[in-house]
């Protein structure tokens, strides 16, 4: 029988010694208190695909799991900002407050972690906010789904532990960081930005819109641990169409929709010329190629060759 050991964490960008060691340090760290991973997810785990999860669980101590410390670069950053973020609780501030829910799937009760960076507390109006860094150009995307449903879940969680009123109100917000903010960046960009840090207002989903998102999450995570990604997971959604002509190596355009493709060739392709123009569909992966941890180990990722590390 094969000995196990644990996954092997590489250094190829050979990042500074205690950087690598902190990385290291956090690979098995769990801020809740998880036994089984069979019967208790995190929030941002459950709202993502289940391979990832399942790969994770299944490979975590064997060294056929293979990691870069680049992969966790931008997660140690994070944790730095929402550590700055934090302060002592006050009678207005309380911070990092840890948060569990039970639900339950054909007969399983499963437990749901999470934790909500800061609530703040002004007479009847509660002020939840999640922390997240970015990129400057991100903000001039539509908020991501899984930000809103990430924070929703968390007020929901919440509520479910705090006595609130009717005429309470609930306001869910996400503070951004933007890394590669400067005062000159800003007045070139596109995007529209008051300083290094802003904040965006997010829309209260109904009890019921989150219970069933809940239950399809469990479900998927649940029967089909071993379902492979999506194109659109495997893009944070970012799926783009290329408008093509044959003969040719370059796009005419690439647009975010097919509807805004169809529309461009209507607009800008003689009749007679659009038999020799089509539609494709471009998918990058760029998820499993820069961020995913499992790459190592995933079916999908290797037939693709991604596994190369």
């Amino acid at each position: 029988m094969k000995e196990n050991r644990p996954m092997i964490l590489t250094n190829h960008n050979d990042l500074p010694k205690n950087i690598y060691k902190e990385i290291s340090r956090k690979l098995y760290d769990s801020p809740y208190a998880i036994t089984s991973p069979d019967a208790a997810f995190r929030t941002t785990s459950l709202i993502n695909p289940p391979l990832p999860r399942t790969l994770w669980n299944r490979y975590r101590d064997s060294d056929e799991l293979v990691i870069d410390a680049k992969f966790y670069l931008t997660t140690l950053f994070g944790d730095a900002f929402h550590e700055l973020c934090c302060g002592e609780d006050t009678t207005e501030y309380q911070y990092e407050q840890k948060l569990s829910l039970e639900l339950e799937h054909k007969g399983k009760r499963i437990t749901l972690y999470g934790t909500l960076d800061e609530i703040r507390v002004l007479e009847d109006t509660f002020i939840l906010t999640d922390n997240k860094t970015c990129m400057m150009r991100n903000l001039g995307y539509d908020t991501s789904i899984q930000y809103i449903q990430q924070v929703n879940i968390y007020q929901y969680m919440w509520r479910a532990t705090n006595k609130i009123t009717e005429n309470t109100i609930i306001d869910l917000r996400l503070r951004y960081f933007i890394k590669d903010y400067t005062p000159s960046s800003a007045i070139h960009s596109k995007v529209q930005v008051s300083g290094p840090i802003e904040i965006v207002p997010v829309a209260l989903m109904h009890d019921s819109a989150i219970e069933l998102l809940l239950k399809e999450r469990l479900e998927d995570h649940l029967d089909t641990p071993d379902r492979y990604c999506t194109a659109e997971e495997r893009n944070f959604g970012q799926i783009k169409y290329a408008v093509e002509r044959e003969g040719r190596q370059r796009a005419l355009r690439v647009l975010d929709s097919l509807q805004e493709a169809n529309m461009w060739i209507m607009q800008n392709v003689k009749p007679a010329d659009q038999s020799s123009v089509f539609v494709q569909k471009r998918t990058e992966d760029l998820k499993c190629k820069h961020y995913c941890q499992v790459v190592s180990v995933c079916p999908y990722a290797k037939d693709k060759g991604y596994a190369q590390i």
